[in-house]
C-alpha cells in the first residue's frame, strides 16, 4: 500500500477491497494511541461509525489486530484544500464561489460534529485536512484518531498544528468546540488571502490580518485573484466573519452551526447575482456578529455597516494621495538642487544618463547630493552614507525630541534599496517604523529595541537581537521609505537618566557592531558615525526589463566584446560583467573595455581561489552546523514554544541561540561543572550579566520529544519563592539546555555532611523549617493544573540560600503528570518501591522520597549505610521494636522536643508506606510540617515539656502494627520523662 498522506493524527495508505478491486480505499494507521483509551476505544469508535454526513469523510471499518488500531474510510479522489490554494497554478480551479462553496460544507460538517449527542471535537482543523471531491464538494477529515469528550474536557499535552492552534487552547491545555472555530477562521483567511498561516519568516496571517483589519488596509491582504468591484462587499463580511472566528476570548466566538449559516447565505448570493453583487453599503453585520467587530471599524457600534469601513479607506488613501504630492514636490527639489550642485561641464558628460553623473568636484565624491563610498560594477552596487535619525529626551520639556521622519527617496532613479540594509534601533525602550508609501501600505515594518527592566546591563556588545539593539530586514524593489519613532507607545521619560536617546537608522548590516556605550552617552551612535551610517543601493540600467530585451535595442549597454549580461536581481533591467577570464569596464569599447588577465593577475586569481576553497569548507561545515541546529530546535518542539510564548507574551523567559551557550560555559569546560545528577549536569555560567546554572539533560526519549517544550512551558510558568526559577532554554543540542537562577549557597546534602561530620549543629526547628518548605515546594508543583512531578527528590537537589531559604531544583528535565517510563530514574536509597515494580512515576512516589529525607533530617544518618543497610528499614525496625531513641540524631533529642520528634517521626512513617496509594499528599504533609514546626517554636518559647493530644496521625496503622506501640512506656498523652542530655546547639539565622 503506498503512503497518500501524513498528519498528527496518523499516517494514511491506499488500498483496495478485495471484492471490488475498482473501489480504492483510504487506510489510516493511528499514531501514538494512548493507553489510557484503550478500554474506551470501541464506544467511541462505534459513534464514529454513525457519523453520516455529506461533507465528512465516511468510516467503513476498521482492523483492530495491530497494536494501534487501523481504521479505513472512503476514499476522496481529488486533492486537499491546502493544494488547491497553495500549490495549483491554475487560477480558474479558485474563483470565489468555489471559496466559498468549500468553506460553507466544512463549516457544516464540523457544525455536525459538535451538534452531536456525544460531540466530537476536531482538535486539528487545517487546509490540508479538507479533501476535495467530485464538483469540488468538501470532506472533512482526519478526525478517526481524536478523543471523544465532554466539552471542555482537559488534555494532557496541546495537539494540533502550529499556524492554526487556538491561544486559548495554548494557555489552558483544554480543548473545545471553539478551539476548532479558531482554527476553522485561520482556514477563512487562507481562503481570503491564500497566503500560508506562518509565512517563512515565522510571521502569524492572523496577527497580520487583525492588525490590517484594524488599521483599515486589509484589502491590501486579499488575493488578488477574487477582488473585484462587484465581490467588495462580500468579501468584507466574510474577513468579519473570519475575524470573529479568532476573537481571542473562545466564549465570544460564535458557534460553528451560526458560522455555516453565515456562509451558505454569502454562498447564496454569490450564486444568485453571479458575481454582480448589491452595492456595499447594503451589505450589514448581523447583531449576533457584531459585538467584536467595533476595534475594526467606526461608526454605529452594533450595526458594522461597511460604508465605515469605506469611509476609512477612502481617507487613507487620500492621506497618501496628499503625501504623495508632497513627496513629488520633494523629489523635484532634490533634483533641482542636485544639478546645481554637479555644473554642465562639457567634459563631465560622459555618464550614461544624468542619474549615473557623480560629482567629483568637492573633496568627497557624491551623487545626487549624498556622499558616495565605493562603486561595484561587476555587483551593481554602490554605498552612500545615510542620515541618521535620533530621538532624545529633553528634561526641560520633560518629552521625547527627535527629527520626526527621515525620508530617503530614489523614485525615478535607477537606483533601489538593496536587501543587504536593515533598519537598526538602538534604545532600552524604543519602537521605530519603516514605510513606504508610494504604494499604499504597501510595505512597513518596525523593529522594538527594549532592555531588561531598562537596565543597560542587560545589553551585549556585538549582539543586536532586540535588548538594547535591533535589527529588521527589508525586502527587494523600495525605492522610497521613511522612518519615524513612536514615542507615546514607547515612552523614555522613566528610564532618561540611563538611556536618554534612541536611534534608527537604515544601513549596511555588515557594517555595523553594537555597543552599549550607544546606550548610556548622549548621541553616542550618532557621533561615532559622523551623523550618518553608510546604506548599500541596487543599481542597474532601467530602460529594459530583462537582458533578452535589452539586446534587442541598439542603445545596447554591454560594449565589450568580452562582455555579457545579467538580469537585475533588484527591480527590473540589467547591468554588464565581463565574461569569465576578462576584467575590466564592460560597458566600454575597445581597449577600455575588458581585458584579458596577466600572469600576474591569474597566479593572484588561483591564489584567491584557493583561499575561497577553503573558505567555502568552513562555510559549508558551518552551513551544515546551522542545518543541524535548526533540526534540534524542531525536534524539540521550537516551533510551537515560539508560538506559545507569542500567545502569553512569556516575557520572562528567554530562547538562547547554541552559541551563547557554549561561550558562557567555555564550550561545556569541567571546571564549569557545579553538578551532576540523574537528569543532567549542571554549569555555572553568566548570560546576559547574570549568574545562572545551566543544566544539559541528559536525554530526551525520542517519544517524548513532542511533549518536552508543551511540559518546558508550563515549567517557565512556575513561580514559587521555594522553587528554582527556570529563565531559558536552548533547544539547538541533541539534548535540551535549561537556564536557571542561580542560587549562591550550598545544598542541604553538604548540610547534613557537615552535621555529620560534628563540624555544624542543626536545631530541630532549622530541621524542620527546611522540611516544611521544601514539602510546600513539592505540593505546589504537585498541585499546578497539569502536575509537575519531582522524580528525583533528595537532599542534593535541596538547595539552600542567603538564610537557608530552600529552593527545590533538578525537577527540569522530569515528567509532567503520571507516566510510565522505560526505565526507573532517581538516586538508590529514596526511590519508592512502587516505582521500581511498575516503572510509573506518580505524586506519590515523590512523598516517598520526601520521607526517606525526614529521617535524614531526624537521624542525621545517610539512606544507605557503608554496609548497605537502608534507613528506612532500620527506621521502621526502630519504630516496631520501640528503639527509635536510638537512632535519632543527639543533637535534637531533649525531653522539651520529643512529642514533636515522635509525630514527626510517624509522618516520615506515613510517607514510606507501601504501597503508595495509601500514603498522604505532599499538601498534607506540607501543612503538618508546619503545625509541628510552629509547636516547636511555641515549645522552645515555653521551655517545657509540649502535650499533644488527638493527632490525626497518631492512631493509624502502618502494616499491622499501630503507631502508638512505637516507643517505650509512652502514653496516649504523648508526654515523655527522658534523662536531659547536654546538647550544644547552633541556629542558622534566617
Amino acid at each position: 500500500m503506498s503512503i497518500i498522506g501524513e498528519g498528527g493524527q496518523g499516517t494514511v495508505h491506499i488500498g483496495y477491497n478485495l471484492d471490488q478491486e475498482n473501489n480504492p480505499v483510504a487506510i489510516k494507521k493511528c499514531k501514538g494511541f494512548d493507553e489510557n483509551s484503550r478500554t474506551e476505544f470501541t464506544q467511541e469508535l462505534l459513534i464514529l461509525s454513525r457519523v453520516n454526513h455529506a461533507n465528512i469523510v465516511k468510516l467503513l471499518g476498521c482492523c483492530l489486530q495491530f497494536e494501534v488500531p487501523v481504521l479505513v474510510y472512503e476514499f476522496v479522489p481529488n486533492k486537499t484544500l491546502h493544494n488547491l490554494l497553495h500549490i495549483q497554478n491554475d487560477p480558474s480551479t479558485r474563483p470565489l464561489w468555489i471559496r466559498l462553496k468549500v468553506a460553507a460544507d466544512s463549516a457544516e460538517a464540523l457544525a455536525y460534529l459538535h451538534l452531536l449527542d456525544h460531540p466530537i471535537l476536531h482538535g486539528d482543523v487545517k487546509s490540508a485536512n479538507i479533501l476535495l471531491s467530485t464538483n469540488f464538494i468538501a470532506k472533512i477529515s482526519d478526525f478517526g484518531c481524536s478523543k471523544i469528550r465532554a466539552v471542555n474536557e482537559n488534555d494532557n499535552m496541546v495537539k494540533g498544528t502550529i499556524g492554526y492552534l487556538d491561544p486559548e487552547y495554548l494557555l489552558k491545555f483544554e480543548l473545545t468546540d471553539k478551539s476548532d472555530v479558531y482554527s476553522f477562521g485561520v482556514v477563512l483567511l487562507e481562503l481570503l488571502t491564500r497566503r500560508k498561516p506562518l509565512s517563512k519568516d515565522k510571521v502569524s496571517l492572523t496577527s497580520v490580518f487583525q492588525e490590517a483589519m484594524t488599521e483599515g488596509y486589509f484589502l491590501e491582504l486579499i488575493d488578488k485573484e477574487i477582488m473585484h468591484e462587484d465581490n467588495m462587499g462580500l468579501i468584507r463580511e466574510l474577513a468579519v466573519l473570519a475575524c470573529q472566528c479568532l476573537v481571542m476570548a473562545g466564549e465570544s466566538r460564535p458557534a460553528m452551526s451560526r458560522v455555516a449559516e453565515e456562509l451558505r447565505r454569502l454562498e447564496r448570493l454569490v450564486q444568485h447575482h453571479h458575481g454582480e453583487l448589491p452595492d456595499v453599503s447594503s451589505f450589514t453585520l448581523p447583531a449576533s456578529l457584531a459585538t467584536d467587530t467595533s476595534e475594526y471599524f467606526t461608526g454605529e457600534e452594533n450595526t458594522g455597516r461597511y460604508s465605515t469601513i469605506m469611509s476609512i479607506e477612502f481617507a487613507r488613501s487620500s492621506y497618501y494621495v496628499s503625501r504623495e504630492d508632497t513627496r513629488n514636490d520633494r523629489m523635484q527639489q532634490g533634483r533641482a538642487a542636485t544639478s546645481d550642485g554637479r555644473g554642465e561641464r562639457a567634459d563631465y558628460l560622459c555618464a550614461f544618463s544624468d542619474d549615473f553623473k557623480i560629482d567629483c568636484n568637492n573633496s568627497k565624491p557624491t551623487i545626487f547630493g549624498t556622499e558616495v563610498l565605493n562603486i561595484s560594477l561587476s555587483l551593481g552596487q554602490i554605498r552612500v552614507m545615510n542620515q541618521i535619525s535620533s530621538s532624545c529626551y529633553n528634561t526641560t520639556s520633560a518629552r521625547m525630541d527627535s527629527s520626526t521622519e527621515w525620508q530617503f527617496n530614489l523614485t525615478g532613479t535607477p537606483f533601489m534599496l538593496s536587501d543587504s540594509n536593515k533598519l537598526t534601533v538602538i534604545g532600552c525602550r524604543t519602537l521605530a517604523y519603516i514605510a513606504d508609501d508610494y504604494y499604499v501600505g504597501n510595505y512597513l515594518s518596525g523593529c522594538v529595541s527594549a532592555c531588561r527592566r531598562g537596565e543597560v546591563k542587560s545589553a551585549t556588545n556585538g549582539t543586536c537581537s532586540g535588548i538594547g539593539c535591533c535589527q529588521t530586514p527589508i525586502p527587494k524593489g523600495l525605492d522610497y521609505y521613511l522612518i519615524w519613532f513612536d514615542v507615546n507607545t514607547m515612552n523614555t521619560s522613566g528610564i532618561y537618566n540611563r538611556t536618554p536617546c534612541s536611534y534608527a537608522v537604515l544601513m549596511d548590516a555588515s557594517n555595523f557592531t553594537f555597543s552599549t556605550t550607544y546606550l548610556t552617552s548622549p548621541m553616542e551612535f550618532n557621533n561615532s558615525y559622523g551623523g550618518q551610517a553608510p546604506v548599500v543601493l541596487d543599481w542597474a540600467i532601467r530602460a529594459h526589463n530583462s537582458c533578452v530585451e535589452a539586446q534587442k535595442d541598439p542603445k545596447f549597454m554591454c560594449k565589450s566584446e568580452h562582455s555579457s549580461c545579467v538580469n537585475s536581481s533588484n527591480g527590473p533591467g540589467y547591468i554588464c560583467n565581463c565574461t569569465e577570464g576578462y576584467r575590466g569596464n564592460p560597458y566600454l569599447q575597445g581597449p577600455n573595455g575588458c581585458q584579458g588577465a596577466s600572469a600576474c593577475v591569474l597566479a593572484a586569481i588561483f591564489g584567491f581561489l584557493g583561499w575561497e576553497v577553503i573558505r567555502n569548507k568552513r562555510h559549508i561545515k558551518k552551513q551544515a552546523l546551522l542545518r543541524q541546529n535548526d533540526e534540534f530546535f524542531q525536534q524539540h518542539g521550537g516551533e510551537l514554544l515560539l508560538e506559545m510564548m507569542r500567545v502569553e507574551g512569556n516575557v520572562g523567559f528567554t530562547i538562547y541561540d547554541r552559541d551563547e551557550i557554549e561561550a558562557t560555559t567555555d564550550n561545556f569546560s569541567k571546571t564549569n561543572i557545579i553538578g551532576e545528577g540523574g537528569q543532567g549536569t549542571v554549569y555555572r555560567a553568566v548570560l546576559d550579566g547574570v549568574v545562572v546554572a545551566i543544566k544539559m539533560c541528559k536525554e530526551i526519549n525520542e517519544s517524548r520529544r513532542k511533549d518536552f517544550v508543551q511540559e518546558l512551558v508550563i515549567l517557565c510558568r512556575v513561580s514559587h519563592p521555594n522553587v528554582v526559577k527556570l529563565l531559558g532554554c536552548c533547544l539547538q543540542f541533541e539534548a535540551p539546555m535549561l537556564v536557571y537562577e542561580f542560587v549562591r549557597n550550598k545544598t542541604l546534602q553538604e548540610l547534613l555532611d557537615l552535621q555529620r561530620s560534628r563540624r555544624f549543629h542543626a536545631t530541630l526547628g532549622t530541621r524542620l523549617r527546611i522540611a516544611v518548605e521544601s514539602a510546600f515546594a513539592l505540593a505546589h508543583i504537585h498541585s499546578l493544573p497539569h502536575p509537575i512531578l519531582h522524580g528525583d527528590v533528595k537532599p542534593a537537589n535541596i538547595l539552600l540560600a542567603e538564610g537557608l531559604v530552600v529552593k527545590v531544583s533538578d525537577f527540569g528535565c522530569s515528567t509532567i503528570d503520571e507516566k510510565a517510563q522505560a526505565m526507573p530514574k532517581g538516586t538508590p536509597g529514596y526511590l519508592d518501591p512502587d516505582y521500581l515494580l511498575e516503572y510509573q512515576l506518580t505524586a506519590k512516589n515523590d512523598v516517598y522520597s520526601f520521607g526517606v529525607i525526614l529521617l535524614e533530617l531526624l537521624t542525621g544518618k545517610r539512606p544507605l549505610s557503608k554496609e548497605r543497610k537502608s534507613l528506612t528499614s532500620m527506621f521502621q525496625e526502630a519504630m516496631a521494636d520501640g528503639t527509635l531513641l536510638e537512632l535519632l540524631d543527639n543533637d535534637i533529642v531533649n525531653e522539651a522536643s520529643m512529642g514533636v520528634i515522635h509525630q514527626a517521626a510517624v509522618l516520615a512513617s506515613q510517607c514510606l508506606i507501601v504501597p503508595g496509594s495509601t500514603r498522604p499528599t505532599m499538601r498534607r504533609v506540607a501543612e503538618e510540617l508546619r503545625r509541628l514546626a510552629e509547636a516547636d517554636e511555641l515549645q522552645q518559647y515555653l521551655q517545657q515539656p509540649l502535650v499533644i493530644e488527638n493527632h490525626s496521625f497518631m492512631e493509624m496503622e502502618i502494616g499491622n502494627t499501630c503507631t502508638t506501640s512505637w516507643y517505650a512506656g509512652s502514653s496516649t498523652t504523648g508526654v515523655y520523662s527522658l534523662e536531659n542530655k547536654a546538647v550544644h546547639s547552633t541556629e542558622f539565622a534566617r
